[in-house]
């Protein structure tokens, strides 16, 4: 199922994935694992062109399955404003690759603008999505 956001253009994009095998509830290892999140304004535009592309192999709490991925800085979505199509991808240790989070992240109009371009701290939007595996 996709999720959709209403975000304020300039804040930081961070989400909080968990991964679970489906049978057990038990968490999956991801240590071995490679992310990636990519944040385009068309979903048929090339990867090449995508606004934001985030790979990431180091993991919050890897052996629990837990991971937040600080997917764009406040400085990547300042000067977004409209509807951007997002996914969450995964490769696992064997090569399987799925996607277990997408959706529509809506930027809207924020009101202070100076303190999200020239500062190192921001407000954050989290996805507490959690993605499943079968065994």
């Amino acid at each position: 199922m996709p999720s959709d956001f209403n975000v304020k253009r300039g804040d930081t994009l961070v989400f909080r994935e968990t991964f679970t095998y489906t049978d057990t509830g038990l968490p999956v290892n991801i240590s071995n694992w490679t992310i990636w999140f990519t944040l385009k304004k068309n979903e048929d535009d090339a990867d090449a062109s995508a606004i934001v592309k985030k790979q990431f192999t180091t993991f919050t709490q890897p052996t629990l399955g837990i991971t937040t991925l600080r997917a764009a800085e406040a400085s990547e979505t300042y000067g977004l404003l409209g509807k951007y199509f997002f996914d969450i991808q995964y490769k696992d240790e064997s090569g399987i690759v799925r996607t277990p989070d997408y959706g529509v992240i809506n930027f809207t109009r924020d009101i202070t603008r100076i303190t999200s371009k020239s500062s190192s701290s921001s407000s954050s939007c989290r996805s507490s999505s959690s993605s499943s595996l079968s065994a």
